[in-house]
C-alpha cells in the first residue's frame, strides 16, 4: 500500500502528517525575531505548498491553498497558483469550496486574470444555481469581490433570479452583490431596476435593510433617479424600528432633498420628532446630519437650530473624544447658518480650544470667527497667545485665565508646529476680519503682532514673519493715525542687526513702511504709546540715522537670492527715505544742513554702488537708476549753496509723493472688463471712443479727489474732538493698562530704541512722555476701505478655476454611475457635448454682429413634478 493511500485513510480520523495552517503560524512566530531565518522559513513553506499542489488529494490541495492565501498577506505573489484555486473551488465539499473562494477573493482582484475568470464563469453559474443554499451564498460573496465588466454581463441574469430565492439569506446577499454588478455594468441598473425596488416590500427585514443600503449608495452619485421612491422610503422611515436602517434612510432622504427641496416641509418635522424621541446618540447625530446634508435648516428655523445646539452641547461635553469631535463638526455647520446662537456657548467653545485631542482643538478654532466681538476679542486673543508660549510658562497664566473666565481648569498643552501656525493664522484672521472692525485699539493690535514675532523667534515657523509684516502693511495702508507708531515698530526690527537673518521673510515689508510713511513718523507721535515705563524717553530717529544704520549692516550678502525681493525694496525705500528726509529740512535749511545732506548722499551712493554688479537684474537696475538720480541731487545741493535745492522739490521728491497709495480689493483686477480688441485697426471712431473713456477717467479722478478732501476733513475733526475731550473715561468692559501690567497672560512687547542707533547728531528730536494710566480704550479712528472697481459685495473673482475631480484609488469606483440617467433609453444617443459646442459657436457669432431686437412673448412657467408623500 502506498504512502499516499495510507495518509488518505488516516486523515478522516484526525491523523495528519502534513503541516496545517496552525503549524505555519507557529513557525512564523518562532522565527519572527531573526529576519534571515524568517525569510528562509517562508521560502521553505512555499516550496512545500508547491509540492502539495502537485498531488491529486483535494484535502492536501485545499490546505496548501489556505496556507498560500495566508502567506499572500505577507506580500508574496501567489498568482501562479490561480488554476489550482479553481480546482479547489470545483470540489463538491463545502469546506474545500470555502477555502477556494477565500483565495479567489484575494488573488483575482488584480489585473491580468481574464483567462482564469473566463474559466471560472461556469463554476460560478453552477454554484449560484446549486440546490445547496450554503454553496450559493459563498458563490455570491465571491462574485461581489471579483466581479469585472465582462463577468458582470455573464452573471447578471443568474443574480437577478437569486433576488426571488426562497431563503432570505440568499436574497440579502444577492441584493448587496447587485450593487457591485451595477458599478461594473451600469446598463444592468436600467434593465433590472424594478426587480431591485420590489425588495423594499420584502417580508424579511434584513432584505429590506440591504435594499435600502444599495439604493442609498446609488443615490449618493445621482439622486435624481430615485426621487420617485420618496413616498415609499418615507413610509419605511415611520414604520421601521431598526435604528441602523433608519440611519440609512435618513442619509438617503437627505440626498433626495437636494434634488427635490420641497421634501423638507414633510421630512423636517419627522426628523425633529425622531430626534426628540430616541435615546440613541448615533441616531440623534444622524438626524442632525440629515438636516444639514439635505439643506433643510434655514435662517428662519430658529427653534430647530436651538434644539440641534442643545443636543450637540451634550456631545461636546461628553467624555468620549469621538463624540466630542463629531459634535463639534455638526456644531460648526449649525453656527454657519445661525451665528447668533454660538455666542451663548462661549465657555464651551473656549474650553474646547484646550482639549487634549489636537483634532478637536483645530476644529474649535473654526468657531472663533463667529464668537469674537469688540468686547471679548482681547481675552480670546490672549487665551490663544498662551498656547504659543513654552509649557512651563503656561500654567501660571492659565490659572488666572480660568478664574477670570469662570472656566473649568485647563492644563498646559504641548502643541505641534502645525497647530502653532493655525493659531497664529486664526489670531490674524479674527483681528483683521470686516476691515478691522473689532479692533478696540490699534496699538494693542501692533503689540499682539509684535508678541507673535518675539515668540516665533524661538520656534522659527516658516511664513510667520511674512504673515505678520503683511498685517503691518495692511494696517499702515488703512489706518492713517497709527502710521507713526507702526514705523517706530518697523524701525526696531529693521535696525536690529541680530534679527536681520531671522526676519528675512518680513524685512522688505518693514522697510517699505519706513520709506513710505517716514513723514508721518517724523511729524507726529502718539502720547499714549504702549511702553513699559511711564517716564521713558522716546526718540524720533531721523532719516540720516536710519540710512547710516542700514548702510552699516553687513548681512546683506545673505539676501542675494534671485527670487528674494528684499534688496530691491531696500534700495527703493532708502532712496525714498532720503528724499523725504531732505524735504523735512526745507523750512530750517542752513549751511550745516547742506553739509550733512551732502555727506548722507555720498554715503548712500557708495552703498548703492555695491549692487551695480548684482546677479539679480531687478536689484542691479534699481541700484544703477537711483545712483544716477542721487548724483543729480548731489550736484544740485553743491551748486545751490544758500537756498534749498529746487530739484529736490520739483524733481526727485515727485517720484515718490505724486499720488498716495490706497488699499485695493484683492480681486479688483479680475473684475476690470477687457473690451479692447487689439487686432482691430485704430480709426476715428476708436479715437473718439478713447476720448470718451478718458473723460470718464478724469471725472472719476475728480470724484476721488473730493473724497480724499472729505476724508482729510474727517480725520482733522476726529483729532480735534479727541484733543478737546482730553483723557476720556475708559469704556465699560475694557481692562485698564495698569491692570495689564500685572496681568499674567498679557504678553508685552519691548519697544526700546535699538542700541546701534546713534543719538548724538543734531537732528534727533526727543520727547518726554507724560505719565498715564495703562489701559486699552476704544479709539475713534478712520479705517480706509478697499478701492474696488467692481461690486462692493463681491468677494471673489469673476472667473473661478474648475477643480478636477481626482479618480478614486479604490478598486471599485462608483463614479461610473454619477452621470447615469435611468430616464434615458439605452439606445438614445447623448448629444450633450455636441449641443454645448454648438452653443459656444453661436455665442461667438452673436458677439461679432449685433442681433436684431425681437420682442418675445413671455413663456408660461413649466410645472414641476411634485412628489406626494402620503
Amino acid at each position: 500500500m502506498s504512502r499516499d493511500i495510507i495518509r488518505a485513510r488516516l486523515r478522516p480520523f484526525g491523523i495528519s502528517f502534513e503541516k496545517s495552517l496552525t503549524d505555519l503560524i507557529r513557525g512564523i512566530r518562532a522565527n519572527n525575531q531573526d529576519p534571515e531565518k524568517l525569510a528562509a522559513f517562508f521560502d521553505k513553506s512555499i516550496q512545500e505548498c508547491r509540492a502539495e499542489l502537485k498531488t491529486n488529494d483535494l484535502e492536501l490541495k485545499s490546505m496548501a491553498i489556505l496556507k498560500l492565501a495566508y502567506l499572500e498577506m505577507y506580500g508574496y505573489d501567489m498568482s501562479w497558483c490561480s488554476f489550482h484555486v479553481l480546482e479547489v473551488i470545483s470540489s463538491p465539499k463545502f469546506q474545500h469550496k470555502r477555502i477556494g473562494y477565500l483565495a479567489a477573493m484575494q488573488l483575482f482582484q488584480r489585473q491580468n486574470n481574464d483567462d482564469v475568470l473566463m474559466l471560472m464563469t461556469n463554476l460560478l453559474k453552477k454554484d449560484i444555481n446549486s440546490g445547496n443554499s450554503v454553496d450559493t451564498g459563498v458563490a455570491i460573496s465571491g462574485i461581489a469581490t471579483i466581479v469585472t465588466p465582462e463577468l458582470a454581463q455573464d452573471i447578471c441574469d443568474d443574480m437577478v433570479r437569486m433576488l426571488s430565492h426562497s431563503k432570505p439569506f440568499i436574497r440579502k446577499k444577492a441584493v448587496l452583490a447587485m450593487y457591485k454588478i451595477f458599478l461594473k455594468y451600469p446598463d444592468a441598473l436600467r434593465l433590472h431596476f424594478d426587480k431591485l425596488i420590489e425588495k423594499l416590500d420584502d417580508e424579511d427585514g434584513s432584505v429590506v435593510s440591504a435594499t435600502v443600503n444599495v439604493i442609498c449608495e446609488l443615490a449618493h452619485n445621482n439622486p435624481k433617479n430615485y426621487v420617485e421612491l420618496a413616498p415609499r422610503l418615507f413610509g419605511l422611515l415611520k414604520e421601521s424600528n431598526n435604528n441602523w436602517m433608519v440611519i440609512r434612510l435618513l442619509k438617503l432622504l437627505s440626498y433626495l432633498c437636494l434634488e427635490e427641496p420641497r421634501l423638507r416641509y414633510i421630512l423636517l418635522p419627522e426628523v425633529v420628532d425622531l430626534m426628540n424621541s430616541t435615546t440613541a446618540l448615533s441616531l440623534v447625530y444622524e438626524s442632525i446630519n440629515c438636516i444639514h446634508n439635505g439643506k433643510m435648516l434655514t435662517p428662519d428655523d430658529t427653534k430647530v437650530a436651538k434644539l440641534i445646539i442643545s443636543k450637540l452641547i451634550g456631545f461636546i461635553q461628553n467624555s468620549d473624544q469621538d463624540l466630542r469631535y463629531v459634535g463639534l463638526l455638526a456644531f460648526i455647520k449649525t453656527c454657519k447658518i445661525h451665528k447668533e446662537l454660538i455666542k451663548k456657548h462661549e465657555k464651551v467653545i473656549m474650553a474646547s480650544t484646550y482639549d487634549p485631542d489636537p483634532t478637536i482643538r483645530e476644529k474649535s478654532l473654526e468657531l472663533i470667527d463667529s464668537l469674537v466681538t469688540d468686547r471679548n476679542i482681547v481675552s480670546i486673543v490672549s487665551r490663544l497667545l498662551v498656547q504659543l508660549i513654552p509649557v512651563d510658562e503656561q500654567a501660571e497664566r492659565l490659572e488666572s485665565i480660568n478664574v477670570e473666565t469662570e472656566l473649568a481648569f485647563q492644563s498646559p498643552l504641548i502643541v505641534s508646529d502645525k497647530y502653532r501656525l493655525l493659531v497664529i493664522t486664526k489670531i490674524i484672521q479674527i483681528c483683521s476680519m470686516d476691515n478691522y472692525e473689532r479692533i478696540p485699539n490699534f496699538q494693542w493690535y501692533l503689540g499682539v503682532l509684535g508678541d507673535i514675532l518675539n515668540i516665533n523667534a524661538e520656534n522659527r515657523l516658516a511664513g510667520v514673519e511674512r504673515m505678520v509684516t503683511s498685517q503691518f502693511m495692511s494696517v499702515g495702508l488703512r489706518v492713517p493715525s497709527i502710521r507713526s507708531r507702526l514705523v517706530q515698530r518697523c524701525l526696531e526690527l529693521v535696525l536690529d542687526s541680530s534679527r536681520l537673518v531671522s526676519l528675512k521673510e518680513g524685512l522688505y515689508n518693514c522697510m517699505w513702511l519706513v520709506g513710505e510713511y517716514y513723514t508721518d513718523y517724523i511729524t507726529t507721535l502718539d502720547d499714549d504709546d504702549n511702553d513699559d515705563s511711564d517716564n521713558e524717553e522716546v526718540y524720533k530717529i531721523t532719516g540720516a540715522q536710519i540710512i547710516k544704520s542700514v548702510v552699516a549692516q553687513e548681512d546683506f550678502d545673505t539676501l542675494t537670492d534671485l527670487m528674494d525681493p528684499t534688496l530691491g525694496v531696500y534700495i527703493q525705500s532708502m532712496a525714498k527715505l532720503f528724499g523725504k528726509y531732505c524735504l523735512s529740512l526745507r523750512l530750517n535749511w542752513g549751511p550745516e544742513d547742506r553739509v550733512h545732506v551732502i555727506e548722507v548722499c555720498q554715503i548712500l551712493i557708495r552703498w548703492l554702488e555695491k549692487f551695480h554688479q548684482s546677479v539679480n537684474f531687478e536689484v542691479q537696475e534699481r541700484a544703477i537708476s537711483f545712483t544716477e538720480l542721487l548724483k543729480l541731487v548731489l550736484e544740485a545741493v553743491e551748486t545751490e549753496e544758500e537756498s534749498f535745492p529746487n530739484f529736490l522739490v520739483s524733481g526727485y521728491a515727485q517720484l515718490f509723493e505724486q499720488y498716495p497709495i490706497k488699499p485695493v480689493g484683492p480681486h479688483a483686477q479680475s473684475r476690470i472688463p477687457i473690451a479692447i480688441d487689439l487686432d482691430t485697426a485704430i480709426d476715428h471712431e476708436s479715437i473718439s471712443e478713447f476720448q470718451r473713456m478718458l473723460a470718464g477717467i478724469e471725472e472719476k479722478e475728480t470724484l476721488q479727489r473730493q473724497q480724499e478732501e472729505y476724508e482729510e476733513e474727517l480725520v482733522s475733526e476726529i483729532n480735534h474732538s479727541s484733543d478737546d475731550h482730553g483723557e476720556d473715561e475708559p469704556l465699560k468692559g475694557r481692562p485698564e493698562r495698569s491692570d495689564r501690567i500685572g496681568d499674567p497672560f498679557y504678553i508685552s512687547m519691548d519697544t526700546s530704541t535699538p542700541d546701534d542707533v546713534s543719538i548724538s547728531e543734531p537732528f534727533v528730536e526727543t520727547k518726554r512722555k507724560k505719565p498715564s494710566k495703562k489701559k486699552i480704550k476704544k479709539e475713534k479712528v478712520l479705517v480706509l476701505g478697499d478701492e474696488d472697481p467692481g461690486e462692493e459685495s463681491a468677494s471673489e473673482p469673476v472667473f473661478k478655476p474648475k477643480k478636477k475631480k481626482g479618480r478614486s484609488k479604490l478598486l471599485i469606483d462608483s463614479s461610473t454611475l454619477s452621470d447615469f440617467d435611468l430616464t434615458k433609453s439605452p439606445d438614445e444617443p447623448d448629444h450633450t457635448e455636441e449641443v454645448e459646442i454648438m452653443r459656444k459657436e453661436f455665442e461667438k457669432l452673436e458677439q461679432k454682429q449685433e442681433p436684431p431686437v425681437v420682442v418675445k412673448k413671455p413663456k408660461k412657467p413649466k410645472k414641476k413634478k411634485l412628489v406626494v408623500i402620503e
